[in-house]
């Protein structure tokens, strides 16, 4: 299945899966905080998703992401 998100969403979502937030996914990407929300933002744009929990699910829906990773 072809993904909507790119390669740096995809691994923001999976550190969100792990429970990081926005600063910590910042810190373990060596990225700033801002540049993470906005990938956030376009993840929840592409996905149609309302908020970070919908995002994790979707992630799992649509094998991007698994519960055992």
């Amino acid at each position: 299945m072809e993904t909507l998100l790119s390669p740096a969403e995809i691994k923001v979502l999976h550190l969100m899966a792990k429970e990081h937030n926005i600063k910590s996914i910042a810190a373990v990407l060596n990225l700033s905080h801002k540049t993470i929300a906005n990938h956030r933002e376009r993840m929840l744009r592409k996905t149609g998703c309302a908020n970070a929990v919908g995002l994790v699910i979707w992630g799992i829906k649509n094998n991007i992401i698994s519960i055992n990773d």
